[in-house]
């Protein structure tokens, strides 16, 4: 075209007050209000006519009937796209009077039955909208005899382009994150208006995030314009679901509540765990308890924790046999469990053997001031996990979790499964979630059943069941679901952790007739999809623990809607039935490949690198691993170091979109993580975390450009010391986060500043009284906001009845500044009793209560209380 990009974006400026043509007769005017982005997809089309207006004007003193509108729209890389058919008898119609001037949205004037696509790209167009680009839409006006009455074609820019979804940036999942600075952060959304739906949810034992968010209940929900959110006092504390292992975040970006960008605007699923308390990571009183006397406990200390992080027994360091080292920790390092000590005598095998544990717990909620109650009144959880053991080698896992508010959601709590274990074979049977590589079925879980079978080298697997349960709509807005089966076989030699060739087959297919007629055919249910993938994947450790060589090659042909039409092939509209029982090539079905590869090499103990790359194409899909992001090109290269007293690990990367040169723009991102652990002598220890996360597109217009950047450092010292018999852990920190934004027109508007100071102090005695002091400030800087906020807590407990009852009490003051101040007061009184054969019942009591310095919903302030009766056991 003779138009440049850049002469393009500057007519747009004054398309919608400037006439595109003057003519002898007639006149055009083209309006677009969403020059710069203008939807992809037909159905956006078909919802928002207003996008495109034209005001057509007669010039001339005489009527004018019959007159219809030829338009053409052409592409700077893909160019012409779609032309109208100009005698095509559905094309509207339309009459002036004399100097009349008509408005028109372009529904008026444009039929879908009269235009004609590019034939190259009438499939892309049906299957995932019109191609990103930069176009020139061209009209002219003619009467019925095809003389056009206009001079010439009159040419308007426009831009069709579609964004990624945010990309998580912070928290890291590599570092556990202190609950009381917790800030979010992710990559901004280049789109006018958008807002951002964070949604928080809980991780339960035994889950996953992509699990947590099936079903789990949700902790946090908010909307914020800003590509950030620090989570404030005020917020739902995160001990509402005591059992949780960690939580679940994703962010949506929207316009007016719709999702906008590739995915849906969802970006993946991130994962991340709360750095516990001093008091909670190192639990003198537990620790104590396993010794006789508190010298023979600081003997333990000093000889075998301190001094030797892989817990090998030496002299003088024998800890007694009920020794818990699973909750045994000290700083931010969990001490791994050692090798038990073994018995000179031979044992009998137990024919049956249970361990496991479990947990009931009942909550009574009441709150004042708020508009609506974070939670229900009452609510019930019941928790556990079983391991049954048959002559030491028959296996039966069972974790499950039922909880009172279930109802409703579309994965409900009390999903129960088994995957025993037999010598080389292993069951699945009811809900149940496996692995069978990176690219085909990794994150689905499954109602139905499976089995892998490892005899020796060889290998057979199947997994069969619902990957998605039916859901129909409801009256608030929640879209239908079909029910959804996935099969996944693989064949193969060789297993994980040496050599192997794995061969796998996953189909998926949405059950049509799970659903209504009425309804499946209605817009108000998610199009139900097919998906076919097949991969090879290979391992060769060259030299064992040293050197070795692993990959992943998939193919896949996914149907994004499965009520298109069939594809013709060869002439013919049906395929073989064979080939259609597998998979029907459609309207909307696409094909592409995904491939990772790595390389591992450690030399000496001390030291270990790996090289790891990742190539998914644009088109490629496994409905058996959601979690892949498409069109990525990933490479990365992390070391690791351990040299004592010093423990390193680093990852450096490079990310880029576009891989198929598919996008009007591309993206590039650059990440550095790094993790330091050292512990010189055995009172003190120094953890620090350093990340660099850098994006970059190649638009080289001011306007649209997008390059930032988003780094965190801190670090974490804690020091251990007695005086006389009372134990002292003294503990500081600093992080610093930012994110700036390079662009020249908008940085300063997106650029943030947060610093989070900590400090501690526990003093734990041998009668078993601790306290322990902290004080949490916390600064944020934005380009309008600058928020603060100060906590200071103190925390007494201590244990009664030799030992078997433990009362703690916490009480926390904080402030917190925006452009008012907000004031809260929290009192937490917690009572456990340790019952025989390793139970104990549990009562807390919870008072919140916050006061707003501007009023938030209509709310001054409210107060909170929960209260909350539990029951656990270990065995």
């Amino acid at each position: 075209m003779p138009h440049s990009r850049s002469l393009w974006l500057s007519l747009l400026l004054c398309a919608a007050t400037l006439p595109l043509a003057q003519a002898q007769q007639v006149s055009v005017q083209v309006i677009l209000p969403q020059a710069f982005q203008m939807p992809r997809t037909i159905t956006e089309w078909q919802a928002n006519p207003d996008i495109v207006q034209f005001v057509v004007t007669n010039l001339s003193t005489e009527p004018l009937d019959g007159l219809r509108l030829s338009f053409n729209v052409t592409g700077a890389a893909r160019g012409r796209l779609v032309t109208s058919k100009d005698r095509h008898p559905a094309q509207p119609f339309f009459s002036l009077g004399p100097a009349e001037a008509r408005a028109f949205f372009w529904d008026d004037l444009i039929d879908e039955e009269a235009l004609e696509f590019a034939s190259n790209l009438e499939t892309e167009v049906a299957r995932d909208g019109i191609p990103e680009d930069d176009y020139l839409l061209c009209t002219s006006v003619f009467v019925s005899n095809n003389m056009t009455l206009t001079a010439g074609e009159s040419c308007t820019p426009l831009r069709v382009i579609e964004p990624d979804p945010p990309t998580l940036l912070a928290p890291f999942v590599e570092v556990p994150v202190d609950p009381s600075a917790l800030f979010f952060q992710w990559t901004p959304v280049e789109q006018q208006g958008v807002a951002y739906q964070l949604v928080i949810k809980p991780v339960f034992v035994g889950q996953d995030a992509i699990r947590a968010f099936e079903g789990n209940p949700t902790l946090l929900e908010t909307e914020v314009m800003a590509p950030y959110y620090q989570y404030l006092p005020s917020d739902p504390p995160f001990d509402t679901f005591p059992s949780q292992n960690g939580f679940a975040w994703q962010v949506q970006s929207v316009i007016d509540g719709e999702p906008v960008g590739r995915d849906g605007g969802l970006s993946p699923i991130a994962y991340f765990k709360l750095r516990e308390d001093a008091a909670d990571l190192f639990d003198p009183l537990a620790a104590f308890e396993a010794f006789e006397d508190f010298d023979t406990f600081n003997t333990f200390l000093s000889d075998s924790l301190l001094t030797d992080t892989t817990f090998t027994p030496n002299g003088g360091a024998t800890p007694p046999p009920n020794f818990n080292y699973n909750t045994f920790r000290m700083g931010e390092v969990t001490v791994p469990q050692p090798q038990p000590w073994q018995d000179a005598t031979p044992r009998r095998a137990q024919a049956v053997k249970l361990s496991g544990s479990a947990s009931a717990s009942t909550d009574v909620y009441q709150q004042a001031g708020l508009t609506r109650a974070r939670r229900p009144g009452e609510a019930g959880l019941l928790s556990g996990q079983l391991n049954v053991q048959l002559a030491e080698r028959i296996t039966l896992p069972l974790s499950f979790y039922v909880s009172s508010e279930s109802a409703g959601y579309q994965h409900p709590f009390n999903q129960i499964g088994m995957s025993p274990t037999f010598g080389w074979a292993k069951l699945h049977g009811g809900y149940f979630s496996t692995r069978f590589s990176e690219l085909t079925l990794s994150d689905a879980r499954l109602l139905g059943g499976g089995f892998e079978l490892q005899p020796g080298s060889a290998r057979i697997a199947n997994a069969t069941g619902i990957a998605q349960r039916k859901l129909l709509p409801d009256e608030f807005g929640q879209r239908g679901l079909f029910q959804r089966l996935l099969s996944a076989t693989q064949l193969g030699l060789g297993k994980e952790g040496g050599f192997l060739f794995w061969f796998t087959g996953m189909f998926a297919r949405d059950i049509v007739s799970s659903l209504p007629l009425d309804v499946a055919l209605s817009d108000q249910v998610i199009s139900p999809k097919e998906n076919v993938v097949a991969s090879v994947r290979m391992a060769m450790p060259f030299i064992k623990n040293r050197f070795s060589l692993e990959g992943e090659l998939a193919g896949s042909v996914f149907t994004e809607n499965t009520l298109t039409d069939e594809l013709k092939i060869g002439g013919e509209t049906e395929l073989p039935g064979f080939i259609k029982s597998i998979f029907t090539p459609r309207l909307a079905s696409r094909a592409d490949f995904a491939a990772t590869a790595a390389l591992n090499i450690r030399p000496v103990n001390q030291f270990g690198i790996r090289f790891q790359g990742r190539l998914v194409g644009p088109g490629y899909q496994s409905l058996g691993a959601q979690q892949i992001e498409m069109d990525v090109l990933d490479l990365t290269v992390s070391p690791q170091f351990q040299f004592k007293p010093l423990t390193l690990n680093a990852t450096i990367g490079v990310r880029e979109n576009n891989v198929a040169n598919t996008r009007l723009v591309t993206t590039r991102r650059g990440i550095v993580n790094a993790n330091m652990l050292l512990r010189p002598v055995p009172w003190f220890n120094l953890s620090g975390q350093f990340s660099n996360y850098g994006l970059r597109n190649s638009e080289t217009n001011d306007t649209l450009r997008v390059e930032n950047v988003s780094r965190q450092y801190g670090a974490l010292p804690s020091f251990l010391f007695t005086t006389g018999k009372a134990r002292h852990v003294l503990r500081a920190g600093y992080t610093f986060q930012e994110f700036s934004d390079e662009n020249v027109l908008t940085g300063r508007l997106g650029d943030t500043r947060t610093h989070n100071v900590i400090g501690g102090h526990t003093l734990s005695l041998p009668s078993g009284l601790t306290f322990t002091s902290s004080a949490t400030y916390v600064r944020g800087l934005t380009s309008s906001i600058n928020s603060i906020i100060l906590t200071l807590s103190e925390s007494v407990g201590y244990a009664f009845f030799d030992r078997k009852l433990r009362v703690n009490g916490t009480f926390s003051w904080n402030r917190t500044r925006t452009i008012f101040p907000d004031y809260g007061l929290q009192g937490r009184l917690r009572l456990s009793y340790r019952l025989p054969n390793r139970s104990q019942i549990q009562a807390s009591f919870q008072l919140r209560n916050f006061d707003y310095g501007l009023p938030r919903a209509g709310s001054d302030g409210f107060t909170e209380f929960t209260s909350r009766l539990s029951y656990s056991i270990s065995f």
